[in-house]
């Protein structure tokens, strides 16, 4: 009875070929695996900033009440909060207390939060809490608004806190809490698409088209994420 043995070489034919395969498909599947990690840390920002929301006005009434700079020196039991801006202690006052942060850290005066999960989140204006920044991991190293620009729809997706109305209709989110980025939104796919893909600049609105989608991301979706 003949023993049959596979040869050395076609052993490093297999080899090849599965080396091949594995070539073709391993970039299909990190980029699938990268889409999955952005989507569900996205919608899981939107859930948890909108709650923790909610939940702060349980302590100190209305949101377009607190929505400015005053009174954030203290907390609801009086203690004294730290930071070396206003905008630093508004973020551990109204937001921190009521989410699962790992760390706050200030840049240039600008807090930015850390998540439980890998994710952040940043301020961008130095004025204003209107414009804010999220980060699925750490891909964007400096948090400057121009470096953040550069990433958006990639690792840095755009919000908007806006709980105020006023006349300016350009704002979607008016009286609301936090939005995707739609300034002069008209309502259609095709200009989500646009600002996204085209535009790709700092008022892209790539984390709207993603809500747009059930906060999936879309098959057409050119830009591809990482949070890495």
């Amino acid at each position: 009875m003949k023993n049959y043995a596979f040869t050395l070489a076609e052993i490093l034919v297999t080899i090849g070929i599965i080396g091949i395969i594995a070539a073709l498909t391993l970039p299909t599947l990190i980029q699938n695996h990268n889409k999955q990690v952005v989507e569900t840390r996205l919608k899981r920002f939107y859930s948890s900033i909108n709650q923790a929301i909610q939940l702060a006005e349980l302590d100190y009434g209305q949101r377009e009440d607190w929505f400015n700079y005053s009174n954030v020196d203290t907390d609801k039991n009086g203690n004294a909060i730290s930071g070396k801006s206003s905008q630093t202690k508004w973020v551990k006052k109204y937001l921190v207390p009521y989410m699962k942060v790992v760390k706050i850290e200030e840049v240039d005066n600008l807090p930015i939060i850390y998540f439980a999960d890998g994710s952040s989140l940043a301020t961008t204006h130095w004025a204003t809490l209107n414009d804010w920044a999220f980060f699925p991991g750490k891909c964007v190293k400096e948090r400057t608004y121009a470096n953040i620009a550069k990433h958006c729809g990639k690792c840095a997706f755009f919000f908007n806190y806006h709980p105020i109305k006023d006349s300016d209709k350009n704002w979607n989110n008016i009286g609301k809490s936090f939005e995707p980025y739609k300034y002069g939104w008209d309502g259609t796919l095709e200009q989500l698409e646009d600002s996204c893909f085209i535009s790709n600049n700092g008022c892209c609105k790539c984390a709207a088209l993603i809500q747009y989608h059930g906060w999936k991301i879309p098959k057409n979706y050119k830009i591809k994420v990482n949070y890495r």
